[in-house]
């Protein structure tokens, strides 16, 4: 017995059924890469902000918070582990905020900083994931390391000799202070920094105490210089 030609409609039906099946196992074997896929976007993504993340390190942070996150002074290490296990969202709120009563100010740019919220998760991610020798370099390579090695203990002996001067114990206590809270942003001798201004120049010394008083109490809007009447 003869079998019976395919009819047009027929055809159809099956070539229908033959693609759906096609794109059925198309569907599933991308479903099944899709987590690697993820997973392997999100590295690469995360290589990326990491890279920007060190540059925007050198050059806004480094100063404070040391060349690899060691911290200076007063300014709190970075590397370490709680800030590793820190929920990652309050610390871009610390980024971007500042924290009242320290010398942290505002990074973001609706409370006046120079950061972009992409830029301060950038950094957030540098504190929890980041590479801190690979930012040493950076900085470094970067020419942002201080030129002029500072510490943030004044020499004992240096300050004997200041003792000796007109009005010397209270500059000595000015020079102990200044290597505790200031050195870091400020620069050694005061010869300033990419992120404050030299303090020992000539428009500095021309400025009124009162002035001075004033801008070390309140700080100055629109700059990394925060208030300082609750701390000092």
């Amino acid at each position: 017995m003869k079998l019976r030609s395919l009819s047009p409609r027929t055809i159809e039906v099956l070539v229908g059924l033959l693609a759906t099946l096609c794109l059925s196992l198309g569907l599933l074997l991308y479903a099944l890469n899709e987590p690697q896929r993820i997973q392997a976007a999100t590295l690469q993504q995360q290589t990326v902000d990491l890279d920007g993340a060190m540059t925007l390190y050198a050059e806004n942070c480094s100063v404070c918070h040391g060349l690899a996150g060691e911290g200076i002074g007063a300014t709190p290490a970075l590397d370490r582990q709680p800030l590793r296990d820190m929920d990652p969202v309050e610390m871009a709120k610390v980024i971007a905020r500042g924290r009242f009563n320290t010398a942290m100010p505002a990074w973001s740019q609706p409370d006046g900083g120079p950061l972009s919220d992409y830029q301060i998760d950038q950094l957030v991610l540098l504190v929890q994931k980041g590479d801190w020798p690979a930012t040493r370099d950076r900085v470094v390579n970067l020419g942002l390391a201080p030129r002029v090695p500072f510490t943030t203990q004044a020499d004992p002996a240096i300050l004997e000799q200041i003792k000796t001067l007109p009005d010397g114990e209270q500059i000595a206590r000015g020079v102990t202070l200044y290597a505790e809270q200031c050195v870091a942003c400020h620069g050694a001798d005061g010869a300033g920094s990419n992120l404050a201004p030299a303090l020992n120049a000539e428009t500095t010394r021309a400025r009124s105490i009162d002035e001075i008083t004033r801008i070390i109490n309140s700080g100055v809007a629109g700059t990394l210089m925060s208030a300082w009447s609750s701390k000092l």
